[in-house]
């Protein structure tokens, strides 16, 4: 009521000296005193604010300068005395700072409750007096140099938030000698079913008449990974080497990666449903010595331009079983500088890029991802994604190196959610993990012919994108009940996820949307600023992962690698 308030809007410029900024604003501010009875109704239809049901502004600073002084108090202090001031503040913004100047300049915070927290309060309070410190100890520093954050935030972000050493038993091994570990541990454990759909006549596509389930134990699927580890080695393939794996999902895609790694070379997942450019381009621009398929797929992709030796997975494993059983000699590399696999990015911002993984990064992510999912023998995980994306390898490896079983799902399986969801039934899947869209429209399909998941899922994981909350209170409603829910984050550079969040399909109300969570055990993640400093809580800024998941670089671009992976500045 005794105010007159005056909108302003205050520009940033970082490389301006603070004292310079500060005189530059009061200026500003004693200027537009002359229009301080200005109605605000007036000056937000002049404003370029739209629609008008947007606020003028949501924050507001009161200098409170009342004649009440030292003055007037001794001025009157026979005949009239003036104590116990007091007084009754209310605005209608969300949050307020109010300066009362005297010997000193208390600054104290009205807020809305319903729009901030106590400790977010507390926290705008501590990082107002670091920069206020700032200015006072050098006003001539540039702006965008002054200090916000506390030394106990600086600490909290730096170390606390990112304290995720964890010494894996596995480290220091390739992720092959992990599986072989295992299978040498539970031999006749089946590692992985696969429902082969076939038609009357013996096909593999058409309407679906019969189902075939194949199985692999984890001592046979170590004995064919041997064997076409050997034959490889006998066509040359040599540590350091990319081979391609040119197959659909089946047992033998399993066996294919295995007995890639086993010759120390990393294997290129070429999917056959891509465009015929991009796979020449991939096939072309990794150099690959050999490429891994199966006749069927030969036959329907044809790659004209492909000149490198090709190995069938079907029509060549009469010769391919001739080899022995037992594995091969272990390669010397070391694991950090050694690779695993190479994944295309997806071209969407240019030239399609291949990220360079290596046997560290993934042996922490599949020891890592082991330790949050919990899988053990007994579990079921389905095998959903195209290996030519690299969350294919978080539903594989933490599965084989812990005794699960992967459960690949056909083709029939992908294209409705309905009859994937059948599937989790029929083979009793216990851990589903799917890209969060696609997911989205298997609870769309289950949802309009209001069908009960009735599978016995334990677990949930969905990435790359953020999960309907609306969709995981459906699923819940579904299933007749909650289950756990890991919420996954991590770009292809970074060994698959980099963060991860834990909680249930049961999403109160209130949740609009669900955190990317904390990093991984030996991953650190940072919020920076342009100059690659931590920026504050609830600010915005670029996101630097680090620690053992990050990739090696991007196949032949020695410039973008170095541009792309920057030392660690903390």
């Amino acid at each position: 009521l005794f105010i007159n308030t005056i909108p302003m809007r205050a520009r940033v410029p970082a490389a301006m000296p603070a004292a310079q900024w500060l005189r530059g604003l009061q200026e500003f501010a004693l200027e537009a005193r002359q229009f301080e009875h200005t109605p605000l109704v007036q000056v937000h239809a002049w404003s370029d604010i739209h629609p008008r049901s947007l606020p003028l502004f949501e924050s507001i600073i009161v200098f409170e300068n009342y004649p009440v002084d030292a003055a007037l108090r001794e001025r009157q202090a026979r005949s009239l005395a003036i104590e116990d001031v007091r007084s009754f503040e209310q605005t209608n913004y969300p949050i307020t700072l109010i300066a009362a100047p005297g010997r000193e300049l208390p600054l104290r915070i009205s807020y809305d409750t319903e729009r901030f927290s106590d400790e977010a309060v507390r926290r705008l309070l501590g990082q107002l007096a670091q920069l206020l410190e700032g200015i006072a100890a050098a006003p001539d520093r540039a702006v965008g140099d002054l200090p916000l954050l506390t030394d106990a935030e600086i600490r909290q972000m730096l170390v606390a938030w990112n304290s995720t050493a964890r010494q894996f038993p596995g480290a220091g091994l390739p992720i092959h000698a992990l599986f072989e570990a295992q299978a040498a541990r539970t031999p006749d454990a089946v590692a992985v079913v696969w429902e082969e759909e076939r038609t009357a006549t013996g096909e593999t596509r058409g309407p679906t008449e019969t189902r075939e389930k194949r199985t692999l134990t984890y001592g046979q699927l170590e004995a064919q990974a041997n064997q076409l580890a050997w034959h490889l080695l006998a066509l040359g393939v040599k540590p350091g080497d990319i081979v391609a794996l040119q197959v659909r999902r089946s047992p033998e895609m399993i066996v294919g990666l295995l007995g890639v790694l086993k010759t120390g070379a990393a294997y290129l997942p070429v999917d056959p449903d891509y465009p015929a450019e991009r796979q020449a381009f991939m096939l072309a621009d990794s150099g690959v010595k050999i490429v891994i398929t199966q006749e069927r797929v030969w036959e329907e992709v044809r790659p004209e331009s492909v000149t490198t030796r090709t190995v069938f997975l079907d029509r060549d494993w009469p010769a391919i079983a001739r080899q022995p059983e037992a594995r091969p000699p272990a390669f010397s590399s070391e694991p950090a500088d050694t690779p695993a696999y190479v994944i295309y990015t997806s071209g969407s911002t240019g030239t399609p890029k291949g990220v360079v993984v290596s046997h560290a990064g993934l042996v922490n992510h599949a020891c890592a991802m082991a330790e949050a999912t919990g899988l053990a023998p007994g579990d079921r995980m389905l095998q959903f994604i195209s290996l030519s994306f690299d969350a294919a390898g978080e539903e594989i490896y933490p599965a084989l190196i812990n005794g699960a079983t992967l459960v690949l799902a056909g083709p029939q399986a992908e294209t409705l959610g309905w009859p994937l969801i059948r599937l989790c039934e029929r083979l009793a899947v216990t851990v589903l993990h799917m890209p969060a869209p696609v997911w989205h429209a298997v609870v769309d399909d289950l949802a309009a012919m209001e069908a009960p998941c009735r599978a016995p899922l334990r677990l949930l994981m969905l990435g790359g994108d953020a999960p309907s909350v609306e969709r995981l209170r459906t699923f819940t409603r579904l299933m007749g009940r909650a289950i756990p829910l890991i919420n996954l984050y991590g770009p292809t550079e970074t060994t698959i996820t980099a963060t991860c969040h834990l909680t249930t399909t049961a999403v109160p109300e209130h949740v609009e949307r669900l955190p990317i969570g904390r990093p991984i055990a030996n991953v650190r993640v940072y919020v920076v600023d342009p100059q690659m400093r931590p920026v504050p809580v609830g600010i915005l800024g670029e996101l630097l992962i680090g620690g053992v998941g990050v990739a090696l670089g991007y196949l032949n671009r020695p410039d973008l690698t170095a541009e792309r992976f920057v030392p660690d500045p903390f």
